[in-house]
């Protein structure tokens, strides 16, 4: 459990396991970048001890393929930054009972009409979201969306005090759906 800092391009490319997992503090400077294609399972798999500092961009496009989850946290992620993710794959973003996630920059899910999900929300939330003020969640033309109920689904506390844009063309019933301890105004 350390810290490191990513202040250049990054790239990991065919991962037979997680292709990232955090552990400790992982910070990405304002000009980083940090680009995953292929994995095994997670494209980042943050632990319950790790946090995501992110004030770069996180890209995962449609060309990578992602096993399991891009982004599973089970500790903390702060975006101050830009994270995009197209492909194929399982839940874009699943935060779990134990994470806390804060977006207070951009967030861009299935951008690219070949993104194919399967899930059953492209944001799963089971801890503590937040969508600060600053913050903007853009979910757009997914090209399929097997298994998919809704565009963002909380069954813990998920606060938006930002913007949340969400254009899915093939999404089955919801586009939010909200259990407890959530508010949307």
């Amino acid at each position: 459990e350390g810290s490191l800092t990513n202040s250049v391009t990054l790239t990991i490319e065919g991962a037979e396991n997680d292709a990232l997992i955090i552990v400790g503090a992982f910070s990405m400077e304002a000009q980083s970048n940090l680009t995953i294609k292929d994995a095994g399972n997670n494209g980042i798999s943050v632990t319950g001890t790790g946090i995501l500092q992110n004030n770069g961009s996180i890209n995962m496009g449609v060309d990578n393929n992602v096993v399991s989850n891009y982004i599973e946290n089970n500790g903390q992620v702060v975006n101050d930054g830009n994270i995009t993710i197209d492909g194929t794959g399982k839940a874009p973003i699943l935060n779990t009972a134990s994470g806390r996630f804060y977006n207070n920059s951009f967030i861009l899910i299935g951008n690219d009409p070949n993104s194919d999900f399967d899930f059953t929300a492209l944001i799963s939330n089971e801890g503590i979201f937040e969508n600060t003020l600053s913050g903007e969640i853009n979910i757009g033309q997914t090209g399929s969306l097997t298994n998919a109920g809704s565009g963002i689904y909380s069954s813990n506390n998920f606060k938006n005090s930002g913007e949340i844009v969400i254009d899915i063309d093939d999404a089955n019933d919801l586009f939010i759906e909200l259990d407890v301890l959530s508010s949307i105004p």
